[in-house]
Protein backbone atom coordinates (compact mmCIF):
# COMPACT_ATOMS: atom_id res chain seq x y z
CA UNK A 1 0.00 0.00 0.00
CA UNK A 2 1.04 3.19 -0.44
CA UNK A 3 2.51 5.55 2.62
CA UNK A 4 0.13 7.91 4.45
CA UNK A 5 0.67 9.78 7.36
CA UNK A 6 -1.33 11.11 10.36
CA UNK A 7 -0.86 13.26 13.59
CA UNK A 8 -1.77 12.58 16.89
CA UNK A 9 -3.22 16.09 18.50
CA UNK A 10 -3.06 16.78 22.26
CA UNK A 11 -3.00 20.25 22.92
CA UNK A 12 -6.41 22.67 22.62
CA UNK A 13 -5.43 24.31 19.48
CA UNK A 14 -6.24 21.51 17.62
CA UNK A 15 -7.98 23.16 14.63
CA UNK A 16 -4.10 25.42 14.18
CA UNK A 17 -2.61 21.65 14.39
CA UNK A 18 -4.89 20.35 12.06
CA UNK A 19 -4.48 23.24 9.33
CA UNK A 20 -0.26 22.71 9.62
CA UNK A 21 -0.66 19.07 9.50
CA UNK A 22 -2.95 19.39 5.98
CA UNK A 23 -0.72 21.69 4.88
CA UNK A 24 2.41 19.95 5.40
CA UNK A 25 1.05 16.63 3.63
CA UNK A 26 -0.53 14.54 6.55
CA UNK A 27 -3.53 12.60 5.42
CA UNK A 28 -5.15 12.26 9.41
CA UNK A 29 -5.58 13.91 12.91
CA UNK A 30 -5.88 11.63 15.43
CA UNK A 31 -7.06 12.31 18.96
CA UNK A 32 -7.11 9.75 21.44
CA UNK A 33 -9.54 9.50 24.13
CA UNK A 34 -8.75 9.74 27.97
CA UNK A 35 -10.19 11.89 30.90
CA UNK A 36 -6.83 13.55 31.58
CA UNK A 37 -5.70 17.10 29.90
CA UNK A 38 -6.93 17.05 26.93
CA UNK A 39 -10.06 17.29 24.95
CA UNK A 40 -12.78 15.12 23.89
CA UNK A 41 -12.26 13.63 20.63
CA UNK A 42 -15.49 13.91 18.74
CA UNK A 43 -16.49 17.74 19.15
CA UNK A 44 -12.27 18.42 18.74
CA UNK A 45 -12.32 16.66 15.65
CA UNK A 46 -15.66 18.43 14.21
CA UNK A 47 -13.80 21.81 14.65
CA UNK A 48 -10.68 20.24 13.10
CA UNK A 49 -13.32 19.54 9.93
CA UNK A 50 -14.45 22.74 9.92
CA UNK A 51 -10.96 24.20 9.94
CA UNK A 52 -9.73 21.95 6.69
CA UNK A 53 -10.55 20.67 3.36
CA UNK A 54 -9.00 17.20 3.02
CA UNK A 55 -7.61 15.89 6.23
CA UNK A 56 -9.10 12.79 7.25
CA UNK A 57 -10.56 12.57 11.22
CA UNK A 58 -9.43 9.42 13.29
CA UNK A 59 -9.71 9.08 16.94
CA UNK A 60 -7.03 7.06 18.32
CA UNK A 61 -8.82 5.39 19.71
CA UNK A 62 -12.29 5.88 21.18
CA UNK A 63 -13.16 3.96 24.29
CA UNK A 64 -15.99 1.43 24.02
CA UNK A 65 -16.85 1.52 27.76
CA UNK A 66 -17.40 5.51 27.81
CA UNK A 67 -20.62 5.41 25.80
CA UNK A 68 -22.95 3.26 24.53
CA UNK A 69 -22.96 1.84 20.82
CA UNK A 70 -26.30 3.40 19.53
CA UNK A 71 -24.45 7.15 20.92
CA UNK A 72 -21.27 6.61 18.90
CA UNK A 73 -22.79 5.21 15.68
CA UNK A 74 -25.15 8.27 15.53
CA UNK A 75 -22.46 10.68 17.17
CA UNK A 76 -19.53 9.17 14.01
CA UNK A 77 -22.43 9.16 11.17
CA UNK A 78 -22.90 12.83 12.12
CA UNK A 79 -19.36 13.69 12.15
CA UNK A 80 -18.88 12.13 8.72
CA UNK A 81 -22.09 14.08 7.12
CA UNK A 82 -20.81 17.21 8.33
CA UNK A 83 -17.39 16.68 7.56
CA UNK A 84 -18.57 15.34 4.20
CA UNK A 85 -17.36 11.86 4.30
CA UNK A 86 -13.72 11.99 6.17
CA UNK A 87 -14.07 10.13 9.61
CA UNK A 88 -12.12 6.87 9.91
CA UNK A 89 -13.72 5.53 13.52
CA UNK A 90 -11.03 4.04 15.76
CA UNK A 91 -12.77 1.86 18.66
CA UNK A 92 -10.67 0.26 21.51
CA UNK A 93 -11.65 -2.06 24.44
CA UNK A 94 -10.33 0.46 26.84
CA UNK A 95 -7.16 0.14 28.79
CA UNK A 96 -6.12 2.67 31.19
CA UNK A 97 -6.50 2.16 34.20
CA UNK A 98 -6.71 5.41 35.82
CA UNK A 99 -9.60 6.66 33.19
CA UNK A 100 -11.77 4.10 35.09
CA UNK A 101 -10.62 4.34 38.57
CA UNK A 102 -10.96 8.31 38.31
CA UNK A 103 -14.29 8.24 36.92
CA UNK A 104 -15.95 5.46 38.61
CA UNK A 105 -16.47 3.40 35.62
CA UNK A 106 -16.09 -0.39 36.07
CA UNK A 107 -12.41 -1.56 34.79
CA UNK A 108 -13.98 -5.21 33.85
CA UNK A 109 -11.20 -8.34 32.76
CA UNK A 110 -9.67 -7.61 28.88
CA UNK A 111 -11.71 -10.55 27.42
CA UNK A 112 -14.87 -8.80 28.76
CA UNK A 113 -13.96 -5.73 27.61
CA UNK A 114 -12.92 -7.12 23.97
CA UNK A 115 -15.86 -9.29 23.86
CA UNK A 116 -18.15 -5.98 24.60
CA UNK A 117 -16.55 -4.29 21.82
CA UNK A 118 -17.21 -7.46 19.37
CA UNK A 119 -20.77 -6.72 19.81
CA UNK A 120 -20.59 -2.40 19.84
CA UNK A 121 -18.78 -3.00 16.28
CA UNK A 122 -22.04 -5.30 15.13
CA UNK A 123 -24.29 -2.61 16.18
CA UNK A 124 -22.63 0.69 15.15
CA UNK A 125 -22.48 -1.17 11.32
CA UNK A 126 -26.03 -2.22 11.74
CA UNK A 127 -27.10 1.16 12.68
CA UNK A 128 -24.82 2.40 9.41
CA UNK A 129 -26.67 -0.29 7.20
CA UNK A 130 -30.01 0.24 4.89
CA UNK A 131 -32.36 -1.44 7.20
CA UNK A 132 -33.66 -2.00 10.91
CA UNK A 133 -30.99 -2.79 13.69
CA UNK A 134 -32.09 -5.76 15.43
CA UNK A 135 -29.16 -6.71 17.64
CA UNK A 136 -29.73 -9.22 20.86
CA UNK A 137 -26.64 -9.81 22.74
CA UNK A 138 -24.75 -10.18 25.78
CA UNK A 139 -24.39 -6.70 26.52
CA UNK A 140 -26.41 -4.95 24.34
CA UNK A 141 -29.75 -5.45 22.84
CA UNK A 142 -31.00 -3.03 20.31
CA UNK A 143 -33.87 -2.71 18.04
CA UNK A 144 -33.99 1.01 16.17
CA UNK A 145 -33.02 2.44 12.77
CA UNK A 146 -30.18 4.11 12.35
CA UNK A 147 -29.82 7.89 11.94
CA UNK A 148 -28.37 9.73 10.17
CA UNK A 149 -25.87 7.31 8.05
CA UNK A 150 -22.63 8.43 7.31
CA UNK A 151 -21.60 10.02 4.36
CA UNK A 152 -19.16 6.85 3.28
CA UNK A 153 -21.08 3.79 2.06
CA UNK A 154 -18.17 2.04 3.73
CA UNK A 155 -17.07 4.12 6.48
CA UNK A 156 -13.63 2.92 7.54
CA UNK A 157 -13.25 1.25 10.84
CA UNK A 158 -10.08 1.15 12.92
CA UNK A 159 -8.77 -0.93 15.63
CA UNK A 160 -6.01 -1.27 17.50
CA UNK A 161 -4.62 -3.48 20.24
CA UNK A 162 -1.47 -5.45 21.20
CA UNK A 163 -2.95 -8.60 22.17
CA UNK A 164 -4.09 -11.63 20.80
CA UNK A 165 -7.88 -11.57 21.17
CA UNK A 166 -7.93 -8.25 20.03
CA UNK A 167 -5.54 -8.19 16.90
CA UNK A 168 -7.81 -11.61 16.74
CA UNK A 169 -10.87 -9.32 16.45
CA UNK A 170 -9.29 -6.05 14.67
CA UNK A 171 -8.38 -9.16 11.83
CA UNK A 172 -11.29 -10.11 11.42
CA UNK A 173 -13.55 -6.82 11.72
CA UNK A 174 -11.51 -3.64 11.21
CA UNK A 175 -10.26 -2.04 7.86
CA UNK A 176 -7.69 -0.47 9.44
CA UNK A 177 -5.23 -2.48 12.06
CA UNK A 178 -3.19 -0.40 14.85
CA UNK A 179 -0.53 -2.41 15.93
CA UNK A 180 0.40 -1.45 19.73
CA UNK A 181 1.76 -2.41 22.62
CA UNK A 182 0.21 -4.82 24.69
CA UNK A 183 -1.30 -2.92 27.68
CA UNK A 184 -3.90 -5.37 29.08
CA UNK A 185 -1.58 -4.41 32.57
CA UNK A 186 -3.46 -0.99 32.62
CA UNK A 187 -0.46 1.02 32.77
CA UNK A 188 3.38 1.58 30.77
CA UNK A 189 5.52 -0.27 33.05
CA UNK A 190 7.33 -3.41 32.09
CA UNK A 191 6.82 -3.31 28.52
CA UNK A 192 10.34 -3.41 27.38
CA UNK A 193 9.47 -6.67 25.46
CA UNK A 194 6.88 -5.78 24.01
CA UNK A 195 8.72 -3.02 22.13
CA UNK A 196 10.92 -5.96 20.38
CA UNK A 197 10.72 -6.56 16.09
CA UNK A 198 10.32 -10.33 17.25
CA UNK A 199 6.72 -9.45 19.35
CA UNK A 200 5.75 -7.04 16.17
CA UNK A 201 6.09 -9.94 13.88
CA UNK A 202 3.65 -12.32 16.34
CA UNK A 203 1.16 -9.44 16.33
CA UNK A 204 0.89 -9.58 12.60
CA UNK A 205 0.30 -13.52 12.89
CA UNK A 206 -2.69 -12.97 14.88
CA UNK A 207 -4.10 -10.08 12.73
CA UNK A 208 -3.13 -11.93 9.50
CA UNK A 209 -4.74 -15.62 10.68
CA UNK A 210 -7.92 -14.18 9.13
CA UNK A 211 -6.66 -13.82 5.93
CA UNK A 212 -8.42 -10.49 4.84
CA UNK A 213 -5.89 -7.67 3.85
CA UNK A 214 -6.41 -4.49 5.87
CA UNK A 215 -4.10 -1.25 5.86
CA UNK A 216 -1.47 -1.35 8.46
CA UNK A 217 -0.95 1.32 11.12
CA UNK A 218 1.83 2.26 13.66
CA UNK A 219 1.78 5.13 16.18
CA UNK A 220 5.49 6.03 16.38
CA UNK A 221 5.48 7.60 19.98
CA UNK A 222 9.38 8.45 19.88
CA UNK A 223 10.78 9.94 17.13
CA UNK A 224 13.90 12.09 16.84
CA UNK A 225 15.07 13.63 13.24
CA UNK A 226 18.69 13.48 13.93
CA UNK A 227 22.04 12.87 12.81
CA UNK A 228 23.35 11.93 15.94
CA UNK A 229 20.96 8.40 16.27
CA UNK A 230 22.97 7.02 18.93
CA UNK A 231 22.61 9.88 21.16
CA UNK A 232 18.64 10.30 20.82
CA UNK A 233 18.19 5.99 21.56
CA UNK A 234 19.66 6.53 23.93
CA UNK A 235 17.48 8.86 25.42
CA UNK A 236 14.57 7.06 24.55
CA UNK A 237 16.16 3.90 26.32
CA UNK A 238 16.49 6.12 29.20
CA UNK A 239 12.82 7.18 29.26
CA UNK A 240 11.57 4.20 28.54
CA UNK A 241 13.36 1.98 30.39
CA UNK A 242 14.15 -0.31 27.75
CA UNK A 243 17.13 -1.57 26.33
CA UNK A 244 18.75 0.51 23.42
CA UNK A 245 19.20 -3.06 21.03
CA UNK A 246 15.49 -3.55 21.27
CA UNK A 247 14.70 0.20 20.36
CA UNK A 248 17.11 0.28 17.60
CA UNK A 249 15.13 -2.40 15.68
CA UNK A 250 11.30 -1.27 17.15
CA UNK A 251 8.49 -0.40 14.79
CA UNK A 252 6.92 2.05 17.68
CA UNK A 253 10.29 4.40 17.45
CA UNK A 254 12.49 6.26 14.97
CA UNK A 255 15.73 8.17 14.98
CA UNK A 256 18.06 8.82 11.98
CA UNK A 257 18.55 11.70 9.29
CA UNK A 258 15.74 12.34 6.47
CA UNK A 259 17.03 9.97 4.35
CA UNK A 260 17.49 7.40 7.33
CA UNK A 261 13.98 7.99 7.81
CA UNK A 262 13.02 7.51 4.44
CA UNK A 263 14.83 4.30 4.23
CA UNK A 264 13.35 2.81 7.51
CA UNK A 265 10.33 3.16 6.83
CA UNK A 266 10.58 1.26 3.30
CA UNK A 267 12.38 -0.96 4.91
CA UNK A 268 9.41 -1.66 7.59
CA UNK A 269 7.13 -1.74 5.27
CA UNK A 270 8.84 -4.34 3.46
CA UNK A 271 9.23 -6.42 6.40
CA UNK A 272 5.55 -5.91 8.17
CA UNK A 273 3.39 -3.82 5.79
CA UNK A 274 3.09 -0.89 7.34
CA UNK A 275 1.86 2.12 5.19
CA UNK A 276 -0.13 4.55 7.78
CA UNK A 277 2.27 6.17 9.99
CA UNK A 278 1.32 8.34 13.38
CA UNK A 279 3.38 10.67 14.59
CA UNK A 280 2.84 12.90 17.77
CA UNK A 281 2.14 16.99 16.92
CA UNK A 282 5.22 18.39 18.62
CA UNK A 283 7.05 16.59 15.60
CA UNK A 284 5.09 16.85 12.83
CA UNK A 285 6.90 19.85 11.34
CA UNK A 286 10.68 18.21 11.73
CA UNK A 287 9.39 14.50 10.28
CA UNK A 288 7.44 17.05 6.88
CA UNK A 289 10.34 16.42 5.17
CA UNK A 290 10.04 12.65 5.44
CA UNK A 291 6.39 12.53 4.56
CA UNK A 292 6.92 14.72 1.06
CA UNK A 293 9.81 12.13 0.34
CA UNK A 294 7.04 9.41 0.70
CA UNK A 295 4.59 10.42 -0.76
Amino acid sequence: MKFRFGVMARGLDVVRVARKAEDLGYACISIPDHFGSQLAPMPALAAAAMGTSTLRLAPLVLCNDFKHPVVLAKEAATLDLISRGRLELGLGAGWMKSDYTESGIVLDTPGVRIERMAEALQVIRGLWGGGRCQFSGKYYQVDMEGFPKPAQASLPLFVGGGGRKMLTLAGQEADIVGINVDLRSGDYKDLAANFAAEACDQKLEWVRASGREVELNILVGSLAVTNDVDTALREFAREMETPLDILRDSPHVLAGSVSQLVDLLQARRERWGFSYITVREDVMEAFAPVVARLL
